[in-house]
């Protein structure tokens, strides 16, 4: 429950689309709340998934816009050769 005593996130919708080259790509939908405003389409960044801005998503449906996420190749849910997460380490 969020502060407007509403649910969005009961309301998410996961669903899954699978590239011609066999790579499935896992997205997210949540349908505004309340009086339309438009629609935002969400991308995370480096090593994150779209569930990693559930707050944001939440929070854009709840002020009226419907959102759609993907989770990017090798990211979250999807499918796909995942990224070298070497560039993130600190050296001492």
């Amino acid at each position: 429950m969020f502060d407007n005593g509403l649910d969005v996130a009961g309301k998410m919708i996961s669903s899954h689309q699978v590239t011609p080259e066999g790579v499935t790509l896992t997205s997210r939908q949540l349908e505004a709340v309340g009086e339309y405003r438009g629609t935002a389409f969400v991308s995370h960044g480096q090593a994150q998934h779209s569930l990693s801005l559930f707050d944001t998503l939440t929070g854009l449906a709840e002020k009226g816009w419907n959102v759609h996420a993907t989770d990017l190749r090798g990211h979250g849910y999807s499918s796909g050769k995942r990224a070298p997460l070497a560039h993130m380490e600190i050296n001492s």
